[in-house]
């Protein structure tokens, strides 16, 4: 896990993403259009591009300061 710098997760519906901090070199990550109620990326410090729209997030741990593209869109 310590390699992968990127990670497309969209549209699987997962409901977690726990244990996404240990994906320590992780630039880009795409968690766009699942069901996800919370996300802490407080861990990622390498992230530079964040897709997580469409989703549902009620409790979000958003602490990245690299990144430079950031596409959020909320779920009606």
């Amino acid at each position: 896990m310590e390699h992968i710098v990127s990670l497309q997760l969209s549209n699987h519906g997962y409901s977690s993403l726990k244990g996404i901090e240990h994906f320590a070199s992780l630039e880009e990550l795409d968690c766009s259009s699942n069901s996800l109620t919370e996300l802490d990326l407080s861990n990622n410090s390498n992230l530079k591009t964040l897709n997580c729209g469409f989703i549902r997030i009620f409790r979000y741990m958003i602490h990245v300061i690299n990144v430079n593209k950031f596409l959020f869109e909320f779920s009606r």
